[in-house]
């Protein structure tokens, strides 16, 4: 952390001599040759090397230390109970899914997971500014079941319909698809069958075996 914020700084201040590549031994060297005994190193197990002043006692460092760890359970605390609160609002205001959803439905965008968690998860599994599309495939895919687990399977949302029917139509296993939806990555196996009764009777209803969505050409007359 003190190295980034010492490129940052060079960043702002020195860009002729910034280089973001500069390596964390040779700050630790500088610092010492310009402070020397005024610094207090300390390597703690399997975290990156502490740097503090000598002149602090014990005493504050253990205080700071475990109002700092406290401060940070309070804030993932606080972020998740803000992060509920929105998906529970999205799940109040998102549209009425038609049943049977149609394939266009599923793959538009008229369902989305809120916006701020979207937002924590390209921050939590990416750094990079611009969203790849494979970051963007598991932002939707994690948020999506988040969104789905949060509301204890209430609100049904694309991924778990198209996961469980993709798995059920490969393999026709209920048993893979009840594990899944255990894990909370696909509706229950007694859903889809719901699925797919209610698409069967929006055939029947309609009286054609063309499914919905698909535009039927009227028949070109035959040549004379």
């Amino acid at each position: 952390m003190l190295t980034e914020k010492y490129c940052l700084y060079m960043q702002s201040h020195h860009p002729e001599v910034y280089n973001p590549n500069y390596k964390t031994y040779k700050l630790k060297e500088k610092l010492l040759k310009a402070l020397g005994s005024k610094l207090q190193f300390w390597q703690p197990n399997y975290r990156s090397e502490l740097v503090f002043s000598a002149e602090v006692p014990k005493g504050c460092a253990v205080e700071a230390a475990f109002e700092c760890a406290s401060s940070d359970e309070r804030r993932l605390e606080e972020a998740a109970l803000v992060l509920r609160r929105l998906i529970f609002d999205s799940f109040k205001n998102a549209p009425e899914m038609p049943w049977p959803p149609s394939a266009d439905y599923l793959l538009s965008d008229q369902i989305l997971v809120p916006a701020m968690l979207t937002k924590f998860l390209r921050s939590l599994l990416s750094k990079r500014a611009s969203a790849s599309t494979g970051s963007i495939r598991c932002d939707r895919s994690i948020g999506q079941d988040i969104c789905y687990n949060v509301s204890s399977g209430q609100w049904k949302l694309p991924k778990q319909l198209l996961l469980g029917m993709t798995v059920r139509h490969i393999t026709g296993s209920a048993q893979l698809i009840n594990i899944l939806n255990h894990f909370g990555h696909c509706v229950s196996n007694s859903t889809l069958l719901e699925l797919e009764t209610a698409m069967c009777d929006a055939v029947v209803q309609s009286q054609t075996n063309i499914p919905a969505g698909v535009v039927q050409e009227r028949p070109i007359p035959p040549m004379v």
